[in-house]
Parts: C-alpha cells; sequence; structure tokens
C-alpha cells in the first residue's frame, strides 16, 4: 500500500516504468526499516547498573 500510495502522484506513461519506480521505492522502504531496527536495537530499555550504581555509556538516551 505504501509504494501504491508513493506512486499515485506519478505521471507514468508505461507500465515498464511503473515497476523501475516501485522497485526504487521497496528499497527505499526497506532500507528506512532497517535504519529503524538498527535504531531500535541500540535503544536500553533500562539503565545500566554496575556495582549499584547507574552508568551512562556514551550515546544513550538520558535514563529517566
Amino acid at each position: 500500500m505504501n509504494i501504491q500510495m508513493l506512486l499515485i502522484s506519478q505521471q507514468v506513461k508505461t507500465y515498464s516504468h511503473v515497476l523501475t519506480i516501485a522497485r526504487e521505492v521497496e528499497q527505499g522502504l526497506e532500507k528506512k526499516n532497517q535504519t529503524q531496527m538498527q535504531i531500535k536495537q541500540l535503544k536500553r530499555l533500562f539503565p545500566q547498573m554496575v556495582r549499584g550504581r547507574l552508568v551512562r555509556f556514551i550515546g544513550s538516551p538520558p535514563a529517566k
């Protein structure tokens, strides 16, 4: 459905052009999903504790 919504605004005349654009959009969406998964993996669900002290690693979100 995402690809279809992006193709609606395009003025394409041939099936091969539609197919080319759809493949490019699909690759972009896959790349976006991979990036989001990588970001999700970097996030920590709970603050890290070392010897009873809260430890914040560089690049991690602030503890709540």
